[in-house]
């Protein structure tokens, strides 16, 4: 069996490596196609994939190609290069929306909430199959649709998007089993004993540019925008100092892991201990430091899955209601509700923005312990499951689809 993986951004391997590596490790014919049209400056610069920027596996090494945008890769395609494609889009997007079905089965990989936001219910259809974490995922991504009106309740889109999505689990996880924490600690100069909380500083940016994300179409005046840059920094300084005195009270070590192209703010940079970027993609940097962390800290940010998954309690800041970015159904649908993957008692809580300023340094780490019984049920509805074979029933469900 043939396999393609589109890698349109060098991070776009902390997905696929398992994958890769699994399929390699069970004889397939597995290639990575780079696309070279991608941009090489400005904000994801960084990213481009350059063939060098792929990671060693474990199990050998694939084949790789460059391509240059939607002509070369539709060429690659219809001269029968691959039996199956993975992306983390839709055919549609990659190939246009004149592209014609073929032979080649276009699986779209679950990559947080990126598909259900950006590709609506069109994405999913323009798939031939949807590898989901759970099946959980299909009910929300149907709410979600509803939600935003993009299908009608009881409409046959309804079944054809659960006839097509595959509850696989979480592949990306499959990663940590390569991490060894002690390694890790002496990399980061962190004694053995000493408590880690990882912190994901608030990256959706200050001012006009996030409020127009967040609330299209409405207008603010140049002092109601003065006003809210204002307010946004103070409330972003405080949630820090407060961090900063709960890691000072608890002992603990302070990693704050950011992204290249939403840098931290130069007060999050000095109140660290440890300060990291996106340094590997297998195993992910974020893996590694989720691996020896007591506490991860983050601004609704899905790295809760990854942090639930290894046993590590979640803690998610929630800005104001005028400051939380997306849409208004996907505030509804995936965050602010009781038992949501950020609301979670026993693994992932929520608090207020002023209740973390208020509260945090005062809170003893122990009050964030991880219930056992509440991880296992949270990673069976979000995860599937946590036994490592995500990869392998991934590539089962490629299997059955090309009998």
């Amino acid at each position: 069996m043939r396999l393609a993986f589109l890698v349109q951004r060098a991070n776009f391997y902390r997905l696929y490596a398992p994958i890769v590596d699994e399929a390699i490790r069970q004889h397939w014919d597995v290639e990575c196609w780079h696309d070279y049209s991608q941009a090489r400056h400005g904000q994801k610069g960084y990213n481009f994939p350059a063939l060098e920027s792929a990671p060693r596996f474990v199990h050998g090494t694939p084949g790789f190609r460059t391509y240059r945008g939607r002509p070369e890769l539709r060429a690659l395609l219809e001269q029968g290069r691959t039996d199956a494609v993975v992306s983390l889009s839709p055919r549609s997007v990659e190939l246009g929306q004149d592209a014609d079905r073929s032979a080649v089965t276009w699986v779209m990989l679950q990559h947080a909430l990126s598909n259900f936001v950006a590709y609506g219910c069109d994405g999913f259809r323009g798939a031939d199959g949807v590898a989901l974490y759970s099946e959980h995922w299909a009910e929300l991504a149907l709410e979600y649709f509803r939600e935003r009106r993009l299908v009608p309740p009881g409409d046959e889109t309804e079944q054809e998007i659960r006839n097509k999505t595959w509850a696989v689990g979480f592949p990306e996880m499959e990663a940590a089993r390569l991490v060894d924490p002690a390694e890790v600690r002496r990399r980061f100069g962190v004694a053995a004993d000493r408590p880690v909380v990882v912190l994901l500083p608030y990256s959706y940016g200050f001012g006009l540019a996030s409020f127009r994300a967040t609330h299209k179409g409405q207008r603010r005046s140049r002092w109601e925008e003065a006003a809210s840059l204002a307010r946004q920094v103070w409330l972003d300084v405080n949630v820090v100092k407060a961090v900063r005195a709960f890691c000072r009270r608890n002992g603990a070590h302070l990693i704050v892991k950011s992204r290249m192209k939403r840098r931290p703010a130069f007060y999050t940079r000095a109140m660290a201990d440890t300060h990291l970027y996106d340094e590997s993609v297998y195993p992910a940097t974020i893996l590694e430091t989720l691996r020896i962390a007591s506490l991860c800290i983050g601004f609704y940010s899905t790295t809760v899955h990854e942090a639930a998954y290894l046993g590590v309690p979640y803690l998610s800041v929630r800005p104001p209601d005028g400051d939380v970015r997306g849409d208004r159904a996907l505030q509804r649908v995936f965050l602010d509700r009781s038992k949501s993957s950020f609301d979670f008692p026993g693994v992932s809580t929520v608090l207020e923005q002023r209740a973390a300023i208020a509260h945090l340094p005062e809170t003893r780490l122990d009050d964030f312990a991880m219930d056992p019984q509440a991880r296992a049920a949270y990673v069976e509805k979000f995860l599937s499951a946590d036994d490592g074979h995500s990869s392998e029933r991934l590539l089962d469900e490629i299997r059955r689809m090309k009998r």
